[in-house]
Protein backbone atom coordinates (compact mmCIF):
# COMPACT_ATOMS: atom_id res chain seq x y z
CA UNK A 1 0.00 0.00 0.00
CA UNK A 2 2.81 2.66 0.50
CA UNK A 3 4.43 1.55 -2.87
CA UNK A 4 1.28 2.03 -4.09
CA UNK A 5 0.64 5.76 -2.57
CA UNK A 6 4.23 6.59 -3.08
CA UNK A 7 4.15 5.56 -6.78
CA UNK A 8 0.68 8.24 -6.32
CA UNK A 9 2.45 10.92 -5.08
CA UNK A 10 5.24 11.07 -7.45
CA UNK A 11 2.97 11.01 -10.53
CA UNK A 12 0.94 13.40 -8.81
CA UNK A 13 4.06 15.80 -8.09
CA UNK A 14 5.71 15.45 -11.60
CA UNK A 15 1.93 16.52 -13.00
CA UNK A 16 1.87 19.51 -11.09
CA UNK A 17 4.90 20.36 -12.32
CA UNK A 18 4.08 20.17 -15.90
CA UNK A 19 1.12 21.95 -14.92
CA UNK A 20 2.92 24.91 -13.05
CA UNK A 21 5.60 25.86 -15.77
CA UNK A 22 4.04 25.59 -19.50
CA UNK A 23 6.18 24.81 -22.47
CA UNK A 24 7.49 27.96 -24.90
CA UNK A 25 9.13 27.70 -28.14
CA UNK A 26 10.36 29.81 -30.88
CA UNK A 27 11.52 28.47 -33.83
CA UNK A 28 13.96 30.52 -36.42
CA UNK A 29 14.99 29.38 -40.02
CA UNK A 30 17.36 30.42 -42.15
CA UNK A 31 18.87 29.18 -45.56
CA UNK A 32 21.52 30.22 -47.89
CA UNK A 33 21.41 29.25 -51.60
CA UNK A 34 24.70 30.45 -53.87
CA UNK A 35 25.48 28.85 -57.66
CA UNK A 36 28.46 30.54 -59.21
CA UNK A 37 31.34 30.27 -61.98
CA UNK A 38 35.14 31.46 -61.39
CA UNK A 39 36.93 32.27 -64.50
CA UNK A 40 40.56 32.00 -63.86
CA UNK A 41 42.27 34.83 -66.95
CA UNK A 42 46.13 33.33 -66.52
CA UNK A 43 45.12 29.13 -66.06
CA UNK A 44 42.07 29.93 -68.38
CA UNK A 45 40.27 27.18 -66.26
CA UNK A 46 36.71 28.10 -65.41
CA UNK A 47 34.05 25.57 -63.08
CA UNK A 48 30.28 26.07 -61.42
CA UNK A 49 30.00 25.10 -58.37
CA UNK A 50 28.14 25.92 -54.61
CA UNK A 51 29.74 28.48 -53.36
CA UNK A 52 30.69 27.89 -49.81
CA UNK A 53 32.00 30.69 -48.09
CA UNK A 54 31.35 30.51 -44.34
CA UNK A 55 27.94 30.67 -43.29
CA UNK A 56 27.02 32.28 -46.67
CA UNK A 57 27.47 28.38 -48.77
CA UNK A 58 24.36 26.42 -49.21
CA UNK A 59 22.45 25.48 -46.36
CA UNK A 60 19.10 25.50 -44.73
CA UNK A 61 19.38 25.64 -40.51
CA UNK A 62 16.66 25.98 -37.96
CA UNK A 63 16.98 27.09 -34.31
CA UNK A 64 14.67 26.06 -31.62
CA UNK A 65 14.25 27.85 -28.71
CA UNK A 66 12.43 26.27 -25.72
CA UNK A 67 11.53 27.43 -22.11
CA UNK A 68 9.94 25.51 -19.78
CA UNK A 69 9.62 27.63 -16.32
CA UNK A 70 13.90 28.41 -15.24
CA UNK A 71 14.95 25.82 -17.89
CA UNK A 72 16.02 27.32 -21.04
CA UNK A 73 17.75 25.68 -23.78
CA UNK A 74 18.30 25.32 -27.67
CA UNK A 75 18.15 22.53 -30.41
CA UNK A 76 19.93 23.45 -33.55
CA UNK A 77 19.64 21.42 -36.52
CA UNK A 78 22.16 22.71 -39.68
CA UNK A 79 22.51 21.45 -43.16
CA UNK A 80 25.21 22.15 -45.82
CA UNK A 81 25.62 20.51 -49.04
CA UNK A 82 23.12 17.96 -48.82
CA UNK A 83 23.56 16.56 -45.00
CA UNK A 84 22.61 18.14 -41.92
CA UNK A 85 23.41 17.75 -38.45
CA UNK A 86 21.21 18.37 -35.22
CA UNK A 87 23.00 19.89 -32.06
CA UNK A 88 21.47 20.80 -28.54
CA UNK A 89 22.93 23.38 -26.36
CA UNK A 90 22.44 26.15 -23.84
CA UNK A 91 20.57 23.86 -21.70
CA UNK A 92 20.06 26.02 -18.05
CA UNK A 93 17.75 26.01 -15.45
CA UNK A 94 17.26 29.36 -13.19
CA UNK A 95 15.93 29.52 -9.82
CA UNK A 96 16.54 32.25 -7.61
CA UNK A 97 20.17 31.98 -6.62
CA UNK A 98 20.71 28.76 -8.08
CA UNK A 99 22.12 28.21 -11.46
CA UNK A 100 22.92 24.76 -13.31
CA UNK A 101 23.68 23.37 -16.73
CA UNK A 102 25.84 24.86 -19.63
CA UNK A 103 27.02 27.63 -17.60
CA UNK A 104 30.29 29.35 -18.64
CA UNK A 105 33.53 30.75 -16.66
CA UNK A 106 32.82 33.24 -13.69
CA UNK A 107 36.07 34.31 -14.06
CA UNK A 108 36.26 38.22 -14.99
CA UNK A 109 40.43 39.08 -14.05
CA UNK A 110 41.86 37.21 -17.32
CA UNK A 111 44.19 39.18 -19.04
CA UNK A 112 42.68 42.78 -18.48
CA UNK A 113 45.59 44.87 -19.92
CA UNK A 114 46.41 44.48 -23.49
CA UNK A 115 49.46 41.19 -24.23
CA UNK A 116 48.68 40.08 -20.98
CA UNK A 117 48.02 36.11 -21.91
CA UNK A 118 44.67 35.33 -22.04
CA UNK A 119 44.15 31.35 -21.34
CA UNK A 120 45.71 31.17 -17.77
CA UNK A 121 42.84 30.05 -16.56
CA UNK A 122 40.41 27.31 -16.87
CA UNK A 123 37.66 26.46 -19.50
CA UNK A 124 33.85 25.51 -18.11
CA UNK A 125 31.56 23.77 -20.12
CA UNK A 126 28.75 22.93 -17.35
CA UNK A 127 28.11 22.96 -13.42
CA UNK A 128 26.31 24.44 -10.92
CA UNK A 129 26.40 27.95 -9.74
CA UNK A 130 24.94 30.07 -6.55
CA UNK A 131 24.45 33.82 -6.63
CA UNK A 132 24.07 36.37 -4.02
CA UNK A 133 23.79 39.37 -5.64
CA UNK A 134 23.60 41.57 -2.60
CA UNK A 135 27.46 40.12 -1.73
CA UNK A 136 28.44 40.33 -5.16
CA UNK A 137 29.29 36.57 -4.61
CA UNK A 138 29.29 33.89 -7.03
CA UNK A 139 30.22 30.05 -6.18
CA UNK A 140 30.42 27.43 -8.87
CA UNK A 141 31.14 23.74 -9.22
CA UNK A 142 32.21 23.20 -12.40
CA UNK A 143 33.65 20.84 -15.26
CA UNK A 144 35.50 21.60 -18.65
CA UNK A 145 38.48 22.28 -20.96
CA UNK A 146 41.72 23.00 -19.87
CA UNK A 147 43.44 25.69 -21.99
CA UNK A 148 46.72 23.94 -23.31
CA UNK A 149 49.13 25.48 -25.91
CA UNK A 150 49.67 22.09 -27.94
CA UNK A 151 51.64 23.28 -30.59
CA UNK A 152 53.44 25.94 -28.59
CA UNK A 153 52.95 29.06 -30.57
CA UNK A 154 52.12 31.20 -27.66
CA UNK A 155 48.37 30.95 -28.39
CA UNK A 156 45.49 28.55 -26.92
CA UNK A 157 43.30 29.29 -30.27
CA UNK A 158 41.77 26.32 -31.18
CA UNK A 159 43.40 25.52 -34.13
CA UNK A 160 44.00 21.82 -35.37
CA UNK A 161 47.15 21.25 -33.29
CA UNK A 162 46.06 22.96 -30.00
CA UNK A 163 42.94 20.78 -30.16
CA UNK A 164 44.99 17.30 -31.31
CA UNK A 165 47.06 17.75 -28.47
CA UNK A 166 44.61 18.43 -25.91
CA UNK A 167 42.49 14.98 -26.91
CA UNK A 168 45.36 13.06 -26.99
CA UNK A 169 46.42 14.11 -23.61
CA UNK A 170 43.01 13.94 -22.18
CA UNK A 171 41.33 11.04 -21.00
CA UNK A 172 38.27 12.27 -18.96
CA UNK A 173 36.70 15.27 -17.55
CA UNK A 174 38.49 17.79 -15.84
CA UNK A 175 36.79 18.88 -12.51
CA UNK A 176 36.77 22.24 -10.35
CA UNK A 177 35.66 24.59 -8.23
CA UNK A 178 35.65 28.44 -8.10
CA UNK A 179 34.76 31.26 -6.53
CA UNK A 180 34.14 35.15 -7.66
CA UNK A 181 33.86 38.46 -6.50
CA UNK A 182 32.67 41.28 -7.64
CA UNK A 183 32.36 45.09 -5.90
CA UNK A 184 31.22 48.47 -6.70
CA UNK A 185 32.77 51.10 -4.55
CA UNK A 186 31.36 54.82 -6.11
CA UNK A 187 34.65 55.35 -8.79
CA UNK A 188 36.32 51.78 -8.22
CA UNK A 189 34.98 48.35 -9.31
CA UNK A 190 37.06 45.51 -7.93
CA UNK A 191 36.64 41.66 -9.19
CA UNK A 192 38.49 38.76 -7.70
CA UNK A 193 38.42 35.24 -8.85
CA UNK A 194 39.78 31.44 -7.67
CA UNK A 195 40.03 28.53 -10.11
CA UNK A 196 40.58 25.01 -8.44
CA UNK A 197 40.83 22.61 -11.36
CA UNK A 198 41.81 18.66 -11.10
CA UNK A 199 42.82 17.21 -14.56
CA UNK A 200 44.11 13.97 -16.20
CA UNK A 201 46.55 16.56 -18.01
CA UNK A 202 48.60 16.44 -14.71
CA UNK A 203 49.28 13.00 -14.62
CA UNK A 204 46.09 11.20 -12.93
CA UNK A 205 42.43 12.22 -13.32
CA UNK A 206 41.85 13.77 -9.74
CA UNK A 207 45.29 15.08 -9.40
CA UNK A 208 44.94 19.45 -9.48
CA UNK A 209 46.50 21.81 -11.89
CA UNK A 210 48.08 24.90 -10.28
CA UNK A 211 45.57 27.15 -9.09
CA UNK A 212 44.19 30.49 -11.00
CA UNK A 213 44.02 33.42 -8.58
CA UNK A 214 43.38 37.05 -10.68
CA UNK A 215 42.66 40.36 -9.10
CA UNK A 216 41.52 43.24 -11.34
CA UNK A 217 40.52 46.92 -10.44
CA UNK A 218 39.52 49.40 -12.46
CA UNK A 219 39.03 53.15 -11.60
CA UNK A 220 37.12 56.27 -13.12
CA UNK A 221 38.88 59.29 -10.53
CA UNK A 222 37.26 61.70 -12.89
CA UNK A 223 35.22 61.51 -16.27
CA UNK A 224 37.75 61.90 -18.70
CA UNK A 225 40.11 59.46 -16.95
CA UNK A 226 40.22 55.36 -16.74
CA UNK A 227 42.67 53.33 -15.10
CA UNK A 228 42.62 49.47 -15.45
CA UNK A 229 45.10 47.01 -13.11
CA UNK A 230 45.30 43.64 -12.98
CA UNK A 231 47.43 40.66 -11.47
CA UNK A 232 47.16 36.77 -12.13
CA UNK A 233 49.03 34.02 -11.79
CA UNK A 234 47.64 30.59 -13.14
CA UNK A 235 48.96 27.72 -15.28
CA UNK A 236 51.46 28.17 -17.56
CA UNK A 237 49.77 27.22 -21.46
CA UNK A 238 52.79 26.78 -23.22
CA UNK A 239 53.78 23.83 -20.80
CA UNK A 240 53.83 21.06 -23.33
CA UNK A 241 53.81 18.14 -20.57
CA UNK A 242 51.35 19.02 -17.72
CA UNK A 243 52.90 16.12 -15.71
CA UNK A 244 54.38 19.62 -13.58
CA UNK A 245 51.06 20.24 -12.15
CA UNK A 246 52.43 23.50 -10.34
CA UNK A 247 53.75 25.17 -13.26
CA UNK A 248 52.25 28.82 -13.23
CA UNK A 249 52.64 31.80 -14.90
CA UNK A 250 52.65 35.28 -13.19
CA UNK A 251 51.39 38.47 -14.96
CA UNK A 252 50.57 42.09 -14.24
CA UNK A 253 49.64 45.23 -15.73
CA UNK A 254 48.53 48.51 -15.71
CA UNK A 255 46.53 50.51 -18.21
CA UNK A 256 45.38 54.57 -18.27
CA UNK A 257 42.84 55.83 -20.79
CA UNK A 258 42.16 59.28 -21.59
CA UNK A 259 39.43 61.62 -23.48
CA UNK A 260 41.03 64.77 -24.00
CA UNK A 261 38.33 66.02 -25.49
CA UNK A 262 34.93 64.50 -27.59
CA UNK A 263 36.36 63.53 -30.66
CA UNK A 264 39.96 62.89 -29.33
CA UNK A 265 41.75 60.31 -27.25
CA UNK A 266 44.86 58.80 -25.15
CA UNK A 267 46.31 55.85 -24.08
CA UNK A 268 49.62 54.05 -22.23
CA UNK A 269 50.02 50.28 -21.43
CA UNK A 270 52.36 48.07 -19.12
CA UNK A 271 52.12 44.71 -18.51
CA UNK A 272 54.42 41.75 -17.66
CA UNK A 273 53.90 38.51 -18.50
CA UNK A 274 56.43 35.95 -16.61
CA UNK A 275 59.91 36.67 -17.09
CA UNK A 276 59.72 38.12 -20.62
CA UNK A 277 60.01 42.19 -21.14
CA UNK A 278 57.74 44.47 -20.41
CA UNK A 279 54.96 45.42 -22.62
CA UNK A 280 54.95 49.14 -23.00
CA UNK A 281 52.45 51.13 -25.64
CA UNK A 282 51.19 54.49 -26.26
CA UNK A 283 48.41 55.89 -28.79
CA UNK A 284 46.17 58.17 -29.70
CA UNK A 285 43.28 58.26 -32.06
CA UNK A 286 41.31 61.51 -33.59
CA UNK A 287 38.96 62.30 -35.51
CA UNK A 288 38.19 65.35 -37.09
CA UNK A 289 35.19 65.26 -39.70
CA UNK A 290 35.68 63.51 -42.41
CA UNK A 291 39.06 62.30 -41.92
CA UNK A 292 40.35 59.44 -38.51
CA UNK A 293 44.10 59.66 -37.30
CA UNK A 294 45.38 56.93 -35.91
CA UNK A 295 48.58 56.22 -33.80
CA UNK A 296 50.70 54.22 -31.70
CA UNK A 297 54.35 53.62 -30.81
CA UNK A 298 55.56 50.11 -29.33
CA UNK A 299 58.79 50.89 -26.89
CA UNK A 300 59.84 47.30 -26.17
CA UNK A 301 59.75 46.66 -30.14
CA UNK A 302 60.63 50.62 -31.15
CA UNK A 303 57.93 50.40 -33.73
CA UNK A 304 55.68 53.31 -34.68
CA UNK A 305 52.68 52.59 -36.47
CA UNK A 306 49.90 55.37 -37.73
CA UNK A 307 47.02 54.90 -39.96
CA UNK A 308 44.88 58.05 -41.57
CA UNK A 309 41.53 57.32 -43.14
CA UNK A 310 38.06 58.63 -43.81
CA UNK A 311 35.94 58.31 -40.87
CA UNK A 312 33.27 56.99 -42.92
CA UNK A 313 32.53 56.58 -46.45
CA UNK A 314 32.12 60.24 -48.52
CA UNK A 315 28.68 60.73 -50.84
CA UNK A 316 30.91 62.84 -53.25
CA UNK A 317 27.55 63.33 -55.43
CA UNK A 318 24.01 61.85 -55.72
CA UNK A 319 24.45 58.10 -55.34
CA UNK A 320 28.87 58.52 -55.64
CA UNK A 321 29.99 56.82 -52.04
CA UNK A 322 34.33 57.16 -52.07
CA UNK A 323 36.64 56.09 -48.98
CA UNK A 324 40.49 55.85 -48.54
CA UNK A 325 43.09 55.30 -45.84
CA UNK A 326 46.57 54.84 -45.62
CA UNK A 327 48.75 53.39 -43.24
CA UNK A 328 52.30 53.06 -42.11
CA UNK A 329 54.59 51.47 -39.80
CA UNK A 330 58.08 51.93 -39.11
CA UNK A 331 60.66 49.84 -36.86
CA UNK A 332 63.69 49.02 -39.16
CA UNK A 333 62.28 49.77 -42.53
CA UNK A 334 59.29 52.03 -43.09
CA UNK A 335 56.29 49.75 -45.00
CA UNK A 336 52.97 51.81 -46.06
CA UNK A 337 49.89 50.55 -47.30
CA UNK A 338 47.34 52.49 -49.17
CA UNK A 339 43.82 52.10 -50.63
CA UNK A 340 40.83 54.11 -51.97
CA UNK A 341 37.02 52.37 -52.49
CA UNK A 342 34.08 53.74 -54.33
CA UNK A 343 30.70 52.61 -55.16
CA UNK A 344 27.90 54.15 -57.51
CA UNK A 345 23.93 53.59 -57.43
CA UNK A 346 23.15 52.90 -61.33
CA UNK A 347 19.67 52.50 -60.29
CA UNK A 348 18.13 51.31 -57.14
CA UNK A 349 18.60 47.69 -58.05
CA UNK A 350 21.84 48.03 -59.76
CA UNK A 351 25.09 48.70 -57.56
CA UNK A 352 28.91 49.31 -59.08
CA UNK A 353 31.87 49.48 -56.93
CA UNK A 354 35.46 49.54 -57.00
CA UNK A 355 38.66 49.47 -54.95
CA UNK A 356 42.60 49.45 -55.27
CA UNK A 357 45.19 48.98 -52.70
CA UNK A 358 49.02 49.19 -53.20
CA UNK A 359 51.98 48.39 -50.42
CA UNK A 360 55.67 49.93 -50.36
CA UNK A 361 56.44 47.00 -52.18
CA UNK A 362 54.26 48.00 -55.17
CA UNK A 363 51.97 45.14 -54.46
CA UNK A 364 48.96 45.41 -55.75
CA UNK A 365 45.19 44.55 -55.42
CA UNK A 366 42.44 45.79 -57.41
CA UNK A 367 38.59 44.65 -57.19
CA UNK A 368 35.29 46.26 -59.27
CA UNK A 369 32.00 44.55 -59.30
CA UNK A 370 28.31 44.74 -60.26
CA UNK A 371 25.59 43.71 -58.20
CA UNK A 372 21.52 43.76 -59.21
CA UNK A 373 19.04 42.64 -56.61
CA UNK A 374 16.02 40.91 -58.20
CA UNK A 375 12.88 42.27 -56.77
CA UNK A 376 12.56 39.12 -54.94
CA UNK A 377 15.69 39.53 -52.92
CA UNK A 378 18.25 37.65 -55.00
CA UNK A 379 21.77 38.85 -56.09
CA UNK A 380 23.33 38.55 -59.15
CA UNK A 381 26.68 39.58 -59.03
CA UNK A 382 29.79 39.96 -61.39
CA UNK A 383 33.12 40.68 -59.82
CA UNK A 384 36.75 41.07 -61.05
CA UNK A 385 39.80 41.09 -58.90
CA UNK A 386 43.70 41.29 -59.76
CA UNK A 387 45.82 40.64 -56.71
CA UNK A 388 49.82 40.72 -56.95
CA UNK A 389 51.27 37.63 -55.33
CA UNK A 390 52.34 38.76 -52.22
CA UNK A 391 48.78 40.51 -51.18
CA UNK A 392 46.67 38.76 -48.14
CA UNK A 393 45.20 36.16 -50.16
CA UNK A 394 48.09 35.27 -52.55
CA UNK A 395 48.08 35.59 -56.94
CA UNK A 396 44.71 35.95 -58.16
CA UNK A 397 43.27 37.23 -61.74
CA UNK A 398 39.55 35.94 -61.78
CA UNK A 399 36.04 36.53 -63.10
CA UNK A 400 33.52 35.61 -60.58
CA UNK A 401 29.58 35.33 -61.64
CA UNK A 402 27.19 34.35 -58.66
CA UNK A 403 23.87 34.42 -57.96
CA UNK A 404 22.38 33.80 -54.42
CA UNK A 405 19.40 34.25 -51.73
CA UNK A 406 19.72 34.12 -48.26
CA UNK A 407 16.95 34.79 -45.62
Amino acid sequence: MKAIFAVTALAAAISAQAIAADTESTTTFSGNVNVGSTFDLDAQTRDMSIIDSGDDGWNLDAEISVVNGGFTGSLSIEGNDGNASVSMGDLLYTEGAIMFGDVDSIVTTSAPVDDMTSGTDYGVDKGFRYTNEDLGIKLQAEVGTTNYDADLDGDVDGDDEDVAGYNTALTSTDFGLAAAYMGDFDVVTVAADLQYRESPLAGSPDEALALYAGVKVVATPVDMLTVTAGYSTGHDIAVANFQDADSTIAQYGVRADVAVMENVSAYAYYSVVGEADANIKVGAEATFSPVKVEASYDVDAEEFWAKVSLAEEMEVSAGLMVGAYAEAEYATDLTWVAGANTSYAITEMLKATASFDIDSDSETLLKAGLAYTTEGGAALTADYENESAAWDDGLSHKVTLKASYSF
